[in-house]
């Protein structure tokens, strides 16, 4: 990844919000956009940049159920031209490091049940298929400390 930067995507900076909104429209343009600036404090996000030009996301949300301290890893999106680098397993690892600096104890996230690319690289990082069964063609995966 020598040419590639991931880094931590800030917020207060108007750049940074403008190429993960543009980001979500190019890589999910059926889907609706989630405005970085719109999420609360709890949700972190990721990006890959080459050179200046930002060619991945990702973001982290963090919840707080009674009995635990959970994370979900939501929006993950690499850039056709950029897929097979690599990237999403980065910004998966890069997630799951931050989690455990944070003290949670369990990671959520979700796959299309025909994402065969996805679920790969969530089973290379550690997760493993939640007991719960897939729901409307998604299935739900689970990683903890």
């Amino acid at each position: 990844m020598a040419r590639y930067t991931l880094r931590a995507a800030r917020i207060d900076s108007e750049l940074d919000v403008e190429r993960l909104k543009r980001l979500q429209l190019e890589v999910f343009p059926s889907d609706l956009c989630i405005d970085p600036e719109g999420t609360d404090h709890d949700t972190l996000w990721w990006l890959v940049l080459d050179g200046r030009r930002a060619v991945a996301f990702a973001a982290l949300t963090v919840t707080k159920p009674l009995d635990e301290l959970t994370a979900d890893l939501i929006r993950c999106g690499v850039v056709e031209g950029y897929r097979g680098l690599g990237f999403q397993r980065r910004l998966i690892s890069a997630r799951i490091k931050k989690a455990w600096e944070l003290g949670l104890t369990r990671i959520n996230t979700y796959t299309s049940d025909r994402n065969h690319v996805s679920m790969s690289n969530l089973v290379g990082c550690g997760f493993v298929v939640d007991d719960s069964p897939p729901e409307d063609g998604f299935i739900t995966w689970t990683l903890t400390q």
